[in-house]
Parts: structure tokens; C-alpha cells; sequence
């Protein structure tokens, strides 16, 4: 288990510098130690290594998510949190971020959340609700927590925020869990 200090494994950033920078505190949301929920449908036992391997296969194939800029900043099974910066590029004619770029960021942290566990996963259905407005030079942060999963379906939320915590974004997406198991 990852603690305040210590690199994450595979990932060039540090948990404390992140999450002082970020206002996000992951211990709070137990993102690296997370007791089985009632109602999982657990294949096997997921280690945090596994999903991260995982994350790292998706992501090394993953050109739109590169392209965005977006950095993986920690993973655990069910579990995924994502920052990237929002460029000029990405701006609409009102002079603030494309509503597709936070979803884009969303859908990102929803894909390796949900194939974090194991098996391979497919949004069925996703929604967006943009709370603040982006400029270019904002720092985003996405994290997506499992809120049930089943033997095929599975249901996350994920938060979008600024550097300074403000919301920005909520998002929600329904998963299909398919048959077939991540070989990392």
C-alpha cells in the first residue's frame, strides 16, 4: 500500500506532492487500501500492482488520452485518479474549455476505473453535468469511485475538480463487465 512520500510504483509523481497540490487527499477516499464491498462481484483478488499493470496496457494504446496530456496519478481496483492541463487549444468561442474535454477526462478515469478490476469493461451508458467553467492553464484533476459492481454491469462516479478543489464536473457511467479477463 502507497503512502504520503512514497512514488507510486511505475508513476513518476510523488503522493505527497500531489495530493498538497491538488487538495485531494486519496487517504481519504482509501483509494489504495479499499475493503471488498458487499455486493462485488470479485473475480479474483485484485492487487493494486495488477490494475496498475492493467491501466499501463490500456493507456501504452491509448492515443486520445496521450494526446489530452492526461497523467495517471494513482489506480487501484474500482478506483482511478487522473489529472491533465487544459490547454488554449481546447477552448470554445466563449473563451473557457470544451465540455467534451472534461468528459474526455471522465470517460478516461470511467475505462481504467472499471477495467482495473480484472476483466474488461465497455460503457454502455455516461452522463456529464459541468458545474464550473475551465480556462486554459487549469489543472484537472478526475477521480473515479466504484459504486457497485455486479457479475456484468458496474456503476462509477467520478469527480472533476481544479487545483484548488472547486468542482467542476460530475460525471456517472454504467459499465459492461464482458467475460474476458485483462492477461497482465
Amino acid at each position: 500500500m502507497a503512502r504520503s512520500g512514497e512514488t507510486l510504483p511505475g508513476y513518476s509523481k510523488n503522493i505527497t506532492q500531489d495530493t498538497e497540490y491538488y487538495g485531494i487527499m486519496l487517504e481519504q477516499i482509501n483509494i489504495f487500501h479499499m475493503p471488498p464491498k458487499q455486493g462485488v462481484a470479485s473475480d479474483k483478488t485484485m492487487t493494486m500492482e495488477k490494475a496498475e499493470r492493467i491501466v499501463d496496457q490500456m493507456y501504452s494504446k491509448d492515443a486520445f488520452s496521450q494526446w489530452l496530456g492526461i497523467e495517471v496519478v494513482a489506480v487501484a481496483a474500482g478506483h482511478c485518479v487522473l489529472r491533465m492541463e487544459v490547454r488554449e487549444t481546447m477552448l470554445n468561442g466563449f473563451g473557457i474549455a470544451h465540455g467534451g474535454i472534461s468528459y474526455s477526462l471522465a470517460d478516461s478515469a470511467l475505462a481504467f476505473a472499471s477495467n482495473s478490476q480484472g476483466r474488461h469493461a465497455l460503457s454502455i451508458e455516461t452522463s456529464i453535468s459541468h458545474t464550473a467553467p475551465l480556462k486554459a492553464g487549469d489543472i484537472i484533476t478526475a477521480t473515479a469511485t466504484e459504486e457497485q459492481c455486479s457479475r456484468r454491469i458496474g456503476l462509477y462516479r467520478v469527480e472533476v475538480r481544479k487545483a484548488d478543489g472547486q468542482l467542476a464536473a460530475i460525471f456517472k457511467g454504467t459499465v459492461y463487465r464482458k467475460s474476458q479477463d485483462w492477461e497482465v
